[in-house]
C-alpha cells in the first residue's frame, strides 16, 4: 500500500466531532432552548403515535428518499429544504434526531447534504436513552 503523506495528515490531525452525539442529560437540561429542534424519524406515524418524547416532532422517513434509478436516492434539495423548514428547522437549529435506527443516519445525511449537519446531533440511545 502506497502511504500518501498528505493524507496521512489529513487523518491525522481529523478529530472526531463531539457534537455529533447528546445525551439524555444533555438533552434535558437543553429542552427549553429557544432554538432546540427535536426530530422523531419513523417509516410510519404510528410509531411516533405509540410513543415519542415531549417536543419532538414527527420526520416521515419516506421523506428522505426517491427509488429512481439507479436506486434509492435522496430528494432533490429544495424538496430536503421545504421537509425541514416546514418542520420547524431553521439555520439557527440546534436540531436532535432519534428513531428508527434505519432512518435516522438518512435524516442526518439530509441535513448535512443541505448544509445544517453542524446544526444536527442523534440522540445517544434513542427514545430509550
Amino acid at each position: 500500500m502506497l502511504e500518501h503523506p498528505l493524507l496521512m495528515l489529513a487523518l491525522a490531525a481529523a478529530q472526531p466531532n463531539p457534537n455529533l452525539l447528546v445525551s439524555a442529560d444533555w438533552l434535558a437540561s437543553h429542552r427549553s432552548d429557544g432554538n432546540l429542534v427535536l426530530l422523531h424519524v419513523a417509516r410510519e406515524k404510528t410509531d411516533y403515535d405509540k410513543g415519542h418524547l415531549p417536543g419532538a416532532r414527527f420526520l416521515p422517513a419516506r421523506s428522505l428518499w426517491v427509488s429512481t434509478p439507479p436506486g434509492v436516492e435522496l430528494p432533490p434539495v429544495g424538496q430536503i429544504d421545504s421537509l425541514f423548514e416546514a418542520l420547524g428547522v431553521s439555520d439557527d437549529s440546534r436540531i436532535i434526531l432519534y428513531g428508527d435506527a434505519w432512518s435516522t443516519p438518512r435524516a442526518f445525511l439530509s441535513l448535512d447534504y443541505i448544509g445544517l449537519g453542524d446544526r444536527a446531533a442523534l440522540l445517544d440511545g434513542g427514545i430509550t436513552a
